[in-house]
């Protein structure tokens, strides 16, 4: 703990307001410290360190490639993110953007599982818990380089906005024309 020291004077009868701030050097848990002030003031002082930390892994995702066949529906491919709370309390997954990066890349084009249906984030994460999160990329154009940024929102304190980078490259594919002839 340290304690702002203002000179202040205290009437009788009366109070002041200290600012009291928490810097942890190491998580460990509920603290209880007795902060003492001249000549004769002592007061009690409880805290917790730690709550919500978010981990998310990979920090780049690459989707590899993605086929793209040209006059036909698009095709996807999909990967998944983990999301762990490494810290002491509940973490909540509050929202999730996404922005293109590259010349040929559409945010829209990335989604969470179903692009036609966007999933909801899981709501709470109890310390230890991790969830895995699909990602999808669909091909839209032809042999581009797709890099686009993945904003994940929680309330971990220190990072409350998570990034992860995801990378993909668009292959173009020749139709499938084959012929079935009876033997």
């Amino acid at each position: 703990f340290t304690l702002d020291r203002a000179t202040a004077f205290v009437p009788a009868n009366g109070s002041v307001d200290l600012d009291v701030s928490l810097l942890p050097q190491q998580v460990l848990g509920v603290r209880e410290v007795t902060v003492m002030a001249e000549p004769e003031l002592r007061c009690g002082l409880r805290a917790k360190a730690g709550g919500p930390e978010i981990e998310v892994s990979p920090a780049v995702l690459d989707l590899g490639q993605v086929p793209y066949f040209a006059g036909g529906a698009p095709s996807y491919v999909e990967r998944s993110l983990t999301v762990s709370n490494t810290g002491m309390d509940p973490l909540f997954l509050t929202g999730w953007t996404v922005t293109a990066l590259s010349p040929g890349a559409d945010a829209a084009d990335l989604c969470r599982g179903d692009c036609a249906a966007a999933e909801p984030l899981p709501a709470e994460l109890r310390p230890g818990e991790s969830v895995r999160i699909p990602v999808r990329v669909r091909a839209t154009a032809p042999n581009a380089s797709l890099v686009y940024d993945i904003a994940l929102l929680s309330n971990d304190f220190d990072e409350p906005i998570s990034h992860v980078q995801v990378t993909a490259q668009t292959v173009v594919l020749p139709a499938c024309n084959y012929t079935l002839t009876p033997s």
